[in-house]
């Protein structure tokens, strides 16, 4: 299998939550993160939107992610620097 990451992927199991721009939020677990972007583990990927602001727990930063990819579960994002 080829890897077609930009760059390494930290490991995690942090507790985050999904904030889309029509207000709310879901809870998800990051499964692992790097520089460019994260693996989301969420109860119900259908509820999450295309575009969203990540706030994970223990960090001070919120990110702006874009949803790459859907499987099951899981959704891999970007980050989208502003």
């Amino acid at each position: 299998m080829t890897e077609n990451r930009r760059t390494f992927r930290f490991r995690t199991n942090r507790l985050a939550k999904i904030f889309p721009n029509a207000g709310g939020a879901i809870e998800c677990l990051v499964r692992d993160m790097s520089t460019w972007g994260a693996r989301l583990e969420v109860e119900d990927p259908e509820q999450v939107p295309k575009e969203f602001f990540l706030r994970i727990q223990g960090l001070s930063d919120k990110f702006r992610c874009h949803v790459i990819w859907r499987i099951e579960n899981v959704i891999g994002v970007q980050y989208l620097y502003l």
